[in-house]
């Protein structure tokens, strides 16, 4: 059904949008929309021509006939211009911009004259530009995050792969791109068409960056790219003055001197001619500067009406058209075609044009009413998006999350906060959300409120309780898995968690975070947030006699009277209280760091005092063991150090292997890792209440698995779901390693003098590579195995 999905989504892309980047115009580099081709067809993309009206600023100088909102990008203030930017560069990129920085959104508006012509041309506007000396930054001084005069250009190449730059700006040409399939996409919650079409968006292009800044004034501009481009389409990552140093020192290679004015003062005669210049080829209407141009006639422009098409910017048959942005025929047949049928955007065209043109697409995905997603982080660049400290939270631990329904999540004034970078919510991300600027995000939140179709004035979540009795429900609710993933008031258990749930009210709609919480994953594709209402059943039915609707409120209740109200049991305790964990009436899941196990080690504990760690990294049932389960407080309070060990006896090491691959007949060799079988964690189930029982599920697109151990008299009993085993590849089961000794009896296999296998569903058996492997059958099936010790 996927590969179907998949199919249909690439049958409907533009073929006129697939060509904007991947063919170059005849005469050279077309302007560079990344957003652009990240786009299907569909109804929510209204005329993509609209987007190249606006970003080429054709607007500025145009003014469309019925829909107001396209509101051109324009160009650099260009007020003290060269206290910024080497004077050499600016002449050369005047002259011919698309020569100096291929891709470049600027017109070349010297194009139509005689070579002479031109450069005198440049010599005058540059001399008019000269004139302005007013600086617009002020001078960098060391602070509390160190001196920027010591940069260092090895910091800042971390800190440019790591922060967020390479989203939209290429990797380091020494970088290996990270290769990803359709599948590795569709596992990591990324779906649809978006992804595929993020590999085929070109980057945003960068001059030769020691011509055009110094040190200083890279640095400068890194700080606050919308104090000198106020159309916030290059955004701020929040660097500091340090940061900032680093990064330029970087993309510079080296420093180069401190950026100031020429000493010498241009000729009045030239300054005026660069003046006038300015106003006639219309500059002015583009770019602000301090000059006073109220005694110099301006052109008049024409409207974006389709008769105008001849003799006008889109006439390549015309020797005298006013400006030249080597447009493919692609692009300028879709500013044609937005022209022709001007209408003003539904609100989904509208945001749909905000967010290609802000680039957002290059890190968000976002599936729209007809289901066609766009954008998400495409395979070359997965490998650049990561957690702080390295810590494993799965993708959406590290990559952007999508913006599908967010009106419908997030309440507008939190929006609002974390477009003005008012809101950083996922410390354990690396990558940083860029502060735009307000040209970019000032409409967001009311059009995404509008076209999600978000709920105003929404009542919280009722329940006809005393508040007092859910707010105590809802701590014990919250106390018993929320705080092993998430901080309450700033308080956290273990390193780098999940985001702050504290006050959800001021975040999110009440509606969105029920939803969430009955099932995670209709909200965020193949989140590893676990499901605690499994089939829609409490997983704590002792509390409110398990009443879904009032447990949900009560943590509702709990979390926005937390900074009132006593914070949970887990995080009270102080480092000397002993947290030994005694599974009594059910089951306990701990994810925790293990020895012999991993740093993502699954320990699932029994009454029946059996129980097993199974390493979700690299999908393998790692160890089993009686007795006493596990004491939590190094997980819980000391960063996961010394690493946890299990505090019952008779322990036994299973496997050590990954659980489930393909039988190489040539190598002979098993997989050791989830990525050598081509296989991985795909999240885990609980049964229905009072049992718990959890049910590991791994695979890939071929063949998954649903693994369910429960305790017996003797040890433990593994039953497996096989989804569908392909009939053209024999799969097997990892059953045990071997360390000394292997012995066959009937359906009995017994292990290193230790452990007894019993095969209870028929399935064929070998011993190979110092394994135990059990051969599926191809189809559908299950697998039934008992472990005694």
């Amino acid at each position: 059904m996927k590969s179907k999905h998949w199919v249909s989504a690439l049958s409907g892309l533009s073929i006129a949008l697939l060509t904007l980047s991947v063919v170059k115009a005849a005469d050279g580099t077309p302007p560079i929309i990344p957003g652009l081709t990240r786009t299907a067809d569909g109804d929510y993309a209204g005329q993509p021509g609209n987007a190249l009206l606006t970003e080429l600023s054709c607007t500025a100088c145009h003014a469309p006939v019925l829909n107001e909102t396209l509101q051109p990008k324009k160009g650099p203030v260009l007020t003290g211009l060269f206290h910024r930017i080497q004077p050499a560069w600016a002449t050369a990129f005047i002259s011919d911009p698309h020569q100096v920085k291929p891709g470049t959104t600027m017109p070349d508006v010297l194009g139509k004259l005689a070579e002479s012509q031109r450069a005198q041309v440049a010599r005058e506007l540059v001399a008019f530009l000269q004139s302005s000396r007013k600086p617009i930054y002020a001078p960098l001084k060391e602070d509390k995050n160190g001196d920027p005069g010591a940069s260092n250009a090895e910091r800042g190449y971390e800190l440019f792969h790591t922060v967020g730059c390479v989203a939209c700006h290429a990797p380091d040409a020494s970088e290996k791109f990270h290769q990803l399939k359709k599948e590795d996409f569709e596992d990591n919650g990324l779906v649809g068409v978006g992804p595929v079409l993020s590999e085929w968006a070109d980057s945003v292009p960068l001059p030769d960056l020691f011509e055009k800044y110094s040190h200083d004034s890279l640095t400068k501009f890194l700080l606050n790219p919308s104090h000198s481009r106020p159309s916030g389409r290059m955004p701020s990552l929040k660097l500091n003055v340090v940061e900032a140093a680093d990064v330029a020192h970087y993309l510079l290679r080296e420093k180069t001197v401190q950026t100031r004015p020429s000493g010498a003062i241009p000729a009045p005669e030239l300054v005026e001619k660069g003046k006038s210049h300015f106003v006639q080829f219309g500059c002015v209407e583009c770019h602000q500067h301090d000059a006073d141009f109220s005694q110099i006639d301006r052109p008049a422009y024409e409207r974006l009406v389709p008769e105008r098409f001849d003799g006008g910017c889109l006439d390549v048959q015309s020797a005298h058209r006013p400006v030249e942005y080597h447009l493919t025929d692609a692009q300028r047949q879709l500013i044609k075609s937005a022209i022709t049928a001007q209408a003003p955007e539904t609100g989904e065209q509208f945001l749909h044009r905000k967010l290609v043109t802000g680039n957002c697409y290059a890190c968000h995905q976002r599936i729209w009413s007809d289901q066609e997603s766009v954008g998400g982080v495409g395979a070359r660049r997965f490998s650049y998006f990561e957690t702080v400290g390295h810590v494993d939270f799965g993708d959406e631990g590290k990559i952007p999350p999508p913006l599908s329904g967010v009106g419908n999540k997030l309440v507008s004034t939190a929006l609002a906060d974390v477009l003005a970078g008012k809101r950083d919510i996922r410390p354990h991300m690396q990558a940083r959300m860029p502060l735009f600027g307000a040209p970019v995000t000032e409409q967001l939140p009311s059009v995404f409120s509008a076209v999600d179709d978000a709920k105003k004035n929404q009542p919280v979540l009722e329940a006809n309780l005393p508040e007092k009795d859910l707010i105590e429900a809802g701590r014990q609710l919250v106390d018993k898995g929320c705080v092993q993933c998430h901080a309450i008031q700033g308080k956290r258990m273990t390193g780098v968690v999940g985001v702050e749930m504290a006050n959800p009210i001021s975040r999110l709609q009440p509606e969105w975070f029920k939803e969430f919480l009955l099932n995670p994953n209709s909200k965020r594709p193949r989140t590893r947030m676990p499901n605690f209402f499994p089939q829609g059943n409490a997983s704590v039915p002792q509390i409110l006699e398990g009443n879904v609707e009032h447990q949900v409120t009560a943590i509702w209740t709990y979390l926005n009277h937390s900074d009132k109200a006593e914070l949970p049991d887990k995080l009270l305790a102080d480092e000397q209280q002993g947290f030994e964990l005694e599974p009594n009436e059910s089951p306990i899941r701990l994810r925790t760091f293990m020895q012999n196990v991993g740093t993502r080690a699954f320990a699932v504990g029994f009454p029946e005092r059996v129980h097993y760690a199974f390493d979700l990294r690299e999908v393998r049932l790692a160890l089993a063991w009686k007795g006493r389960f596990l004491d939590a407080h190094g997980t819980w309070f000391d960063r996961f150090i010394p690493f946890a060990s299990p505090l019952g006896n008779e322990q036994i090491t299973l496997t050590q292997g990954v659980a489930l691959a393909q039988v190489d007949a040539a190598s002979g060799r098993w997989p050791d890792s989830a990525e050598a079988a081509g296989i991985r964690y795909l999240g885990y189930r609980l049964a229905k209440p009072p049992n718990t029982v959890p049910t590991i599920r791994y695979g890939n697109q071929q063949i998954k698995v649903a693994d369910t151990l429960t305790p017996t008299e003797t040890g433990l009993l593994r039953r497996m779901e096989i989804s569908q085993a392909p009939s053209d590849a024999k799969w097997a089961v990892l059953l045990a390693s071997i360390n000394t000794s292997v012995k066959r009896e009937g359906t009995m296999v017994h292990v290193d003098d230790k452990l007894r296998i019993q095969i209870k569903s028929g399935h064929e058996v070998v011993v190979k590579d110092g394994h135990i492997l059990l051969i599926l059958n191809s189809g559908a099936q299950k697998v039934e195995v008992s472990y005694q010790w």
